[in-house]
């Protein structure tokens, strides 16, 4: 898909999440111009240019760089130019440009600092950083456990299924779970929410996911209660977690994924952020199967969380959607997991099988940027 300097102008121009204010310079043509530029190809003399806004004080350009330095990789003689800015480390400088870029931290806070990591992802939730916010959710999934207690308000934002599973997975599975009464409760409470997670939460603790499931008869002994106590006729529950389970196969990854548990995971997260970076580059590059095309990318190269944070850029400068339909988007997504990938991964059975699946997702992976 060809992208005309006006299309990507009126991508830039998409709203952002209106609690994140818009940082100054954002309609500035030492901004828009070589950052337009910079969502299109690999352009150095724009990010030369890019990086002189922000030395002249163009807070928007300050926040993009670390996105464009990471599209542009140079070497690091070439790159050490661009560490800096207004007598400023860079990181120092963006971390000053916007309160979310504080709290991002270049992706690199006190990870150690548990309860400060979780407010700064629902922080950065609340502010459209959906992707860094996941990315440190994650974290703090990881490092606490079952351990610490939930924040308030955490499944009013968007959270993508992905991280919901592992979370309430982690608290009904651990052994030693300090109170597995209250985790069994959120669960049936996220149940009778309709959640997508809570389904594969329960699908993985009676090991339904293995390819010799179920392989906890005591988890699985558990479910027709869990089901009860969420209003679920046996019918309808074993119908949710019949449906969970393509999701659940692809994130724990027991058995060499197909194509047709691609598609149905695809559709079961239809709803669901998870799926939403790839749905939105599908579309811009396969109009005529964006929904296989997702599938596809989903197969080859599993779940997008993880491969925005710094390579998307704050959502202030250009909202989610829109960045990720770009050239730029696309090239992340779709053409440098496998541009980046060794031999034996880009030949591998996922991959033969999502280039097979979707004839445009084949014709992308193999392109580069213009």
């Amino acid at each position: 898909m060809r992208f005309t300097r006006a299309v990507l102008a009126s991508l830039l121009l998409l709203a952002a999440p209106a609690r994140a204010e818009a940082p100054a310079g954002l309609d500035d043509p030492a901004f828009t111009q070589p950052f337009q530029r910079l969502l299109t190809a690999n352009d150095t003399d724009a990010l030369d240019a890019l990086h002189q806004a922000a030395e002249a004080g163009n807070a928007a350009a300050r926040l993009a760089l670390p996105a464009a330095l990471d599209w542009l990789r140079p070497p690091l003689k070439d790159r050490r130019k661009y560490l800096t800015v207004g007598g400023a480390k860079l990181a120092d400088a963006v971390a000053a440009a916007a309160p979310q870029a504080a709290d991002w931290a270049g992706g690199n806070p006190d990870f150690a600092n548990t309860d400060d990591l979780i407010l700064r992802a629902l922080r950065l939730y609340d502010a459209g950083e959906h992707e860094k916010a996941t990315g440190f959710l994650l974290t703090w999934i990881n490092q606490t456990g079952p351990w610490a207690a939930l924040p308030e308000g955490l499944f009013d934002r968007p959270l993508p299924a992905l991280a919901e599973y592992f979370l309430l997975a982690m608290r009904l599975s651990d052994p030693t779970n300090p109170d597995p009464a209250a985790a069994r409760a959120l669960t049936v409470t996220r149940l009778k929410a309709g959640s997508p997670a809570a389904a594969m939460a329960l699908a993985h603790l009676a090991g339904l996911h293995r390819p010799d499931g179920p392989t906890n008869p005591e988890g699985a002994a558990m479910i027709p209660q869990f089901l009860a106590d969420a209003g679920l006729s046996p019918a309808e529950g074993e119908a949710r977690l019949d449906a969970a389970l393509p999701a659940l196969k692809l994130i724990q990854g027991r058995e060499m994924p197909d194509a047709e548990t691609a598609l149905a995971a695809t559709d079961y997260l239809a709803a669901t952020p998870d799926l939403a970076p790839l749905r939105a580059a599908c579309a811009a590059a396969c109009p005529q199967s964006s929904g296989t095309c997702t599938a596809a990318a989903l197969l080859a190269y599993g779940f997008p969380q993880g491969r925005g944070g710094i390579a998307q850029p704050f959502t202030a400068l250009i909202a989610a959607d829109a960045f990720w339909a770009t050239p730029r988007g696309i090239d992340l997504l779709l053409v440098r997991p496998l541009r980046d990938a060794s031999p034996a991964q880009a030949a591998s059975p996922p991959m033969l099988a999502a280039i097979a699946l979707d004839a445009c997702f084949a014709a992308t992976t193999g392109s580069s940027l213009p």
